[in-house]
C-alpha cells in the first residue's frame, strides 16, 4: 500500500541550511544520463530494503551550526536511514554518514573530484568513493575507486575488465561507454536500466504471443 509522505520543514532551518546555492550549473548529456542511470540503478538494487537512501545532489551538511561545510555529491548511498524524501541531509541529524559516494566526473569537476573532495570525503569517514568519467576526456581509467583505510583513501585494485568491487554496496562497478554499470557478484549479472526491463518485458510478451498465436495455428 503506497501512502504520501508528509514533509515537516521549519522555515529557520531551511534558512539557515538551504537545499539550494541559486548558482546555474550546467551539465553535458554525458553527465546527466550517466547520474540517472546510476541512481536508477542503484534505487532499483536497494528497492527491498526500506533502511537504504539513495540519494543524487542533495546538499549534504556535515558540521553542524556551519552552512558553509557542505557537499552536493552526484549519487550518495546512506545505510541506517528510512526512504523518505528530504531537502538536506544534516549528519548530525540522521546521525548517518554516505556508505558510498560517486562523482560523475566533467570538464568543470574532474580534478575537485580527485583532490579535495577525496580528501574530505576519507576525513569524514566515507568508507567507499568512486569517480566516473562518463566521457572519458578526463580521467585514465575512466573509473576510479578508493576505499578508506585510516583517515585516508587507498586506491582499489582493478579487476576483470577494469571493474572495482565495492563492499558497501556489494557490487562491482565498470565502465561501460557513458554508463556505469553495476554488477551483482553473486550472480555475475548486470542490473539492468529501466529501459532495458521494459524492453525485455515487451520482448517476453511478443515471444508469448507469438507462440499462442502458433498454438492457435496448428489447431486449425
Amino acid at each position: 500500500m503506497s501512502s504520501i509522505v508528509k514533509l515537516s520543514t521549519d522555515p529557520d532551518e531551511d534558512r539557515l541550511y538551504p537545499s539550494e546555492d541559486r548558482e546555474p550549473v550546467g551539465e553535458t548529456d554525458w553527465h546527466m544520463m550517466a547520474l540517472i542511470w546510476l541512481r536508477e540503478a542503484l534505487e532499483d538494487h536497494f528497492a527491498g530494503r526500506e533502511d537504504v537512501k539513495v540519494a543524487s545532489d542533495m546538499f549534504l551538511y556535515y558540521v553542524e551550526g556551519d552552512p558553509s561545510a557542505c557537499k552536493a555529491p552526484d549519487v550518495m548511498v546512506i545505510p541506517g536511514v528510512n526512504k523518505r524524501l528530504r531537502r538536506t541531509f544534516k549528519t548530525w541529524v540522521e546521525k548517518a554518514l554516505p556508505s558510498a559516494i560517486i562523482e560523475i566526473a566533467s570538464e568543470r569537476t574532474w580534478q575537485e573530484d580527485i583532490g579535495d573532495k577525496c580528501t574530505l570525503y576519507a576525513q569524514l569517514g566515507v568508507p567507499d568513493y568512486f569517480v566516473f568519467d562518463p566521457e572519458g576526456s578526463y580521467l585514465r581509467p575512466p573509473l576510479q575507486g578508493f576505499r578508506r583505510k585510516g583517515q585516508k583513501y587507498v586506491r582499489l585494485a582493478v579487476g576483470a575488465e577494469g571493474s572495482l568491487t565495492s563492499k558497501e554496496l556489494g557490487l562491482r562497478l565498470i565502465a561501460e561507454g557513458p554508463m556505469l554499470r553495476l554488477i551483482d557478484p553473486q550472480t555475475g549479472q548486470p542490473i539492468p536500466t529501466r529501459k532495458e526491463r521494459i524492453d525485455a518485458l515487451a520482448a517476453e510478451v511478443a515471444r508469448l504471443q507469438a507462440a499462442k498465436s502458433k498454438r492457435k495455428g496448428k489447431k486449425r
